[in-house]
């Protein structure tokens, strides 16, 4: 399985043990039965960001970095992460490790075994996280995005490169109009931004090489995901809508209204789209921008995390970690 995007615990020693986009014909009635859901797993730890391996689903909660095996959904190992003070704030895989940075803190965890039942190592990032923290990771690059609310002195928002090997901070970019996601593919780090603006880092320096401007002043983009044909989404919440970005040109070239779009995932032709209050989940059709069915909020409930493969969509909601089987989500 290719990687794509649980108990009130105890301590030990403080640790938890564009060209103008095309519109399409947006139609969204409710699912009927069926359920689409054919799984809830319990969890506990208020589950939040979650990510796929060859040994199952990697979920972070409140207090714990969990190991779910499938297809059994049986939790085989947790691992303290964060503090007292200090939560969980997000997730990334890179070479067989998990990296959970903790916010209100500057420390990020490294855990190489779960089943060992401790962090393997962590890195001081030298600044404090606050939220949302953005996460990405590509080889031995672990991306961290801060602080696009932090307001003070600008700038506002800070990019992190964390060298995995080193294991520590190897580059800091100003990012001042407020980074919000991170997506690292193979040629570049993109950041979507409070300001509705899409940046296109040069993964060796740093530097921006393109900047793709914000379609409206209400503009937020708060996720990107990979499309199957190299073109990337993004979810801008403030605008309504979720766009297909061509990496080639730099440029929208889809455009879909949807109300509020606040995360997302990309599976085999489908973009699945958490929507409103993180309640709704819609999936798009990756090629024509086509909207069809919807999970309502009395099925899901409301939505942290999401991950999407060809047999399964994959949600954190509330204390459990909800299987969708996208053949019962019609077109």
């Amino acid at each position: 399985m290719a990687t794509a995007t649980v108990a009130v615990a105890t301590t030990v020693g403080g640790i938890w043990a564009a060209s103008r986009p095309m519109r399409s014909t947006a139609v969204s009635p409710t699912i009927s039965s069926p359920s689409p859901v054919t799984a809830r797993i319990g969890i506990g730890d208020r589950p939040r960001q979650l990510a796929l391996d060859d040994d199952g689903l990697l979920v972070v909660g409140d207090r714990f970095l969990h190991r779910v095996e499938l297809p059994s959904g049986r939790e085989v190992a947790r691992v303290p992460v964060g503090t007292h003070t200090a939560t969980p704030a997000g997730l990334a895989l890179s070479r067989g490790q998990a990296w959970v940075p903790a916010e209100t803190s500057d420390l990020l965890w490294r855990v190489v075994d779960p089943a060992a039942g401790r962090p393997s190592g962590q890195v001081r990032l030298g600044q404090q996280l606050y939220g949302p923290v953005g996460m990405a990771a590509r080889g031995d690059s672990i991306w961290v995005a801060c602080c696009a609310f932090k307001y003070g002195q600008r700038p506002a928002g800070m990019l992190l490169q964390v060298d995995a090997r080193r294991q520590r901070v190897v580059r800091r970019v100003p990012v001042p109009d407020g980074p919000l996601a991170v997506l690292a593919d193979r040629e570049a780090v993109w950041v979507a931004t409070g300001d509705g603006s899409v940046r296109k880092l040069d993964p060796g320096t740093g530097r921006t090489v393109l900047r793709v401007p914000p379609v409206s002043p209400k503009s937020r983009i708060q996720a990107l995901a990979s499309g199957s044909d190299g073109k990337l989404w993004a979810a801008d919440t403030g605008a309504s809508s979720v766009r297909r970005l061509d990496p080639a040109t730099g440029r929208y070239d889809l455009a879909v209204p949807v109300h509020i779009p606040r995360n997302l995932a990309v599976g085999p032709g489908t973009v699945w789209v958490v929507r409103g209050l993180n309640q709704t989940l819609t999936r798009v059709d990756e090629r024509t921008g086509r909207v069809g069915r919807r999970v309502p909020a009395t099925t899901l409930g409301g939505i942290r995390g999401i991950v999407a493969t060809a047999d399964a969509v994959w949600v954190t909601t509330g204390d459990e970690l909800v299987r969708v089987d996208p053949a019962r989500v019609p077109d």
